[in-house]
């Protein structure tokens, strides 16, 4: 007969808070407590605080009216991509966020003229947007 080990009542109770933390920090992540401080973005308030004079400052050097509406959007994105290529940590992420953004204004100024009909610094750019 094979002889088994009897397990002590301190590593019952070890198993047992091992247990109870497991299962508390995945009822965290479910409820979303443990991404709390991802609703504050550090970068990405960086960006939004450095996109206009960055902007004005290759325009003055650069002016770009061969694109036209969509000619700040792409040259702050190749900025954007440029500087996230070539640099690293807290830069980078700025960066990062600022292609993000980039994109999303972009993709708002093609919806803008190709969606709705409208010359993209014309109104909301939505489907179905009447009166502008």
């Amino acid at each position: 007969m094979k002889k088994t080990k009897v397990k002590t009542s301190m590593g019952k109770f070890k198993r047992f808070a091992r247990r109870a933390k497991s299962f508390g920090r995945k009822a965290s992540r479910r409820a979303g407590v443990g991404n709390s401080a991802a609703l504050f973005q550090l970068d990405a308030v960086a960006y939004g605080a450095l996109r206009q004079p960055v902007s004005d400052a290759i325009n003055k050097m650069i002016p770009i009216p061969v694109i036209g509406d969509l000619g700040d959007e792409v040259v702050m994105g190749l900025a954007c991509y440029l500087v996230a290529k070539n640099t690293s940590g807290m830069l980078s992420n700025v960066a990062k966020k600022g292609l993000v953004v980039e994109n999303a204004r972009l993709g708002q100024q093609l919806s803008g003229m190709f969606l709705s009909g409208n010359t993209a610094s014309s109104g909301g750019g939505f489907i179905g947007t009447t009166g502008y």
